[in-house]
Parts: structure tokens; sequence; C-alpha cells
């Protein structure tokens, strides 16, 4: 990473980048200027203990394995999300979160390199950090990691499957496969099948139709 530093840290954006392991490898001065989190502070953290954002919907964005991280382990890249934050001073922040891949090929990669730019206040705002907690609901929120199991069962909840389809699709039985759809209900925190896969789709875990 050390090689990439001056081309990726020397932006007047504020600038983070993470490693296959989620964490903090880069973290430039525009970086600390905006979000109070000095470099020494931050470096080999994980970026889900120092970034806390939530997404449009007011849910945690960034946690143990984000759906960035676990996309770009997969080859699938998902570059803006516009998502509120919490500075180190305890300040709200609204900021446009753009994401550049540095594929496996360079040592020690993937790297997924973020920029933060921040959001006028006439622009469109976000809840804050803080309201993530409710808005989640106990079950979970609707980035909680999917196993490789629950992804296929998504993939064919897409394509419209019922229960017992699914359950022929993937050689299990039927109580095992309304598991898994259950399962992803409570992840999603949604209420129907076709709610999971809107949600999916608007986070970028599906293909559009």
């Amino acid at each position: 990473m050390d090689g990439l530093i001056p081309l990726f840290g020397n932006t007047a954006d504020a600038c983070f980048a993470v490693d296959g392991q989620q964490r903090v490898v880069l973290w430039n001065d525009a970086a600390e200027a905006l979000l109070g989190h000095r470099a020494r502070q931050v470096m080999g953290r994980s970026c889900f203990q120092v970034i806390c954002a939530v997404d449009t919907h007011g849910r945690a964005f960034c946690q143990r394995r984000c759906f960035l991280h676990v996309g770009a382990s997969r080859g699938q890249f998902h570059p803006s999300h516009r998502l509120a934050l919490q500075t180190a001073d305890g300040q709200h922040r609204t900021v446009d979160l753009s994401t550049v891949l540095v594929p496996p090929t360079c040592p020690g990669g993937p790297y997924l390199v973020h920029y933060l730019r921040p959001v006028e206040r006439s622009a469109e705002s976000l809840p804050p950090p803080s309201a993530a907690g409710s808005q989640n609901g106990a079950g979970g929120n609707l980035l909680s990691p999917l196993t490789h199991r629950e992804y296929e069962v998504l993939a064919l909840l897409a394509r419209g499957a019922t229960t017992d389809q699914v359950a022929t699709a993937l050689s299990i039985t039927r109580v095992t496969a309304r598991n898994h759809i259950q399962h992803l209900m409570d992840k999603f925190i949604a209420h129907s099948r076709l709610e999971v896969v809107a949600l999916a789709r608007q986070h970028h875990l599906l293909p559009s139709p």
C-alpha cells in the first residue's frame, strides 16, 4: 500500500483505505480534518469501529463484513453512496462516499479506498447515526452478513421461486428452505419476500431487473 499512498492520499478530499481484513491502512489529512480522528488513532483499527455511518434508510452501513467488503471479495463493486456519520466531537455530517477498488494483484490487496465529500446543508440530509439503532430493530439490520446459502436463496427469490422450488433447486427440505427465507426476512427487517428482493436490489446485492 505504501506505493499507493501518494496516488490516493494526496487529495483535497477526505480519503481512507482498508485492507482485506477491514483494517485502516490509509488516513489522509483531509480525513483528519473532516472526521476529527487522527491517523495515529485509527491506523490498524477496523474501519467499522471508526466510521459509524448510516444509509439513506437510517440503517447501519458500517459493520464487520459490510456489503462493500463482501462484494469486493467476490469481484462486485458498488462505487457511490450517501451516508450520515458522526465526527469525533459528536457532530453529524452527511457525506457522499465514493469507493475505488484496488485489485488483489496489488500486494496485500484487495484494498478499498474511500473518498468522503461533505454534502451541503441545503442538499438532501439523512437521519443522524444515533437513530440507526431504533430503525434497525432488534432482529438485525439490512446489512447483516448473508451466508453463501442465503445468497443462493435470495437469487432464487429474485427469480420468483416458491418455497418448494427453492428446496428443489438447492436439494434441501422444505422446512430448511422456509427457515432460510425467514432468516433473510429477519436480516432485511422485511415483511415479505418481495420486500427482501426490493431491499437487496436497492443495496446492490442483486442486479436490477
